[in-house]
């Protein structure tokens, strides 16, 4: 089990046929391994942006707030990263 927890690009592949069993686990172990982007929001804009989350997901939570963020940041790329 240890070997495969240290690889930096971890695939669904390179688990254990007993963890692929859970699915969550598989989520945590792969997700895990993905990069991290803090994003800090000046209080002048917070008003703002909860109001957007509100508007594209319904209400605002941590998770809405990630997914969010994570659309933009993924568009973006698409964009400028050619």
């Amino acid at each position: 089990m240890a070997e495969w927890l240290g690889k930096p690009n971890l695939r669904e592949e390179d688990i254990t046929p007993f963890f692929r069993r859970f699915p969550k686990y598989v989520q945590y172990y792969v997700e895990g391994r993905w990069p991290r982007i803090i994003v800090r929001i000046p209080p002048t804009h917070l008003d703002r942006f909860r109001k957007a989350i509100e508007k594209t997901e319904g209400k605002f939570s941590a998770g809405n707030a990630n997914k969010a963020v994570t659309r933009a940041v993924l568009q973006w790329i698409e964009q400028n990263g050619k």
